[in-house]
């Protein structure tokens, strides 16, 4: 025993730690699922992958159905590690969308961000559409 250290804590610490890499994972499970890479099989293969968490299989079905995707996230406590808007940034960002018929307007009493000091970007962005 160094440094009196106990197995006392060991599996709440072990289940501790394997929650974070299974967070993390599903970010990067995220990404390698929405790429629209078709240069090599490695990234076709990674896209087409049907085994993911059923975690981020939630939140994905929640994304495509327009439904609210930060609910979703700390219900499934998904934001410990990456927050809501970096969901929301990876997904747009890689071009996922859901269908415009699942989307609503906004409204007042939603909570909106300024965005005018991001610098327009100019370049064209790949889209797709969950189906």
């Amino acid at each position: 025993m160094i440094g009196n250290f106990t197995n006392k804590h060991h599996k709440t610490f072990n289940q501790r730690i394997n929650s974070n890499f299974e967070g993390i994972q599903d970010y990067i499970v995220l990404y390698y699922k929405t790429n629209s890479r078709n240069d090599t099989e490695y990234w076709c293969e990674n896209r087409n992958n049907p085994n993911i968490s059923s975690n981020l299989q939630a939140m994905l079905t929640c994304w495509k159905n327009g439904q609210n995707i930060e609910s979703s996230l700390r219900q499934l406590d998904m934001c410990k590690y990456y927050t809501s808007i970096s969901w929301n940034c990876l997904l747009a960002g890689m071009g996922k969308f859901s269908l415009q018929k699942n989307l609503s307007p906004i409204n007042d009493n939603q909570d909106q961000v300024y965005l005018g000091y991001i610098y327009p970007l100019s370049f064209k962005m790949q889209v797709s559409v969950f189906s």
